[in-house]
């Protein structure tokens, strides 16, 4: 999201139209892979229900 584009709902309104077409669709769990160090992220998933689901491992290789 853009931050002038921030905090007028939109990234709200998004996420719920997605859990809503999850849910039509009988899908029962969603999750959000988001960078830890995201603060703005990590927030903005909490504030909508999203609970750290666990760890993912991850590595570069050349």
């Amino acid at each position: 999201m853009l931050p002038g584009a921030r905090g007028l709902g939109v990234g709200s309104a998004l996420l719920a139209a997605a859990e809503r077409w999850a849910s039509d669709r009988g899908i029962t769990y969603l999750s959000a892979g988001i960078y830890h160090r995201n603060v703005d992220a990590v927030r903005f998933y909490s504030r909508h229900g999203y609970t750290d689901a666990g760890l993912s491992l991850g590595k570069g290789v050349d």
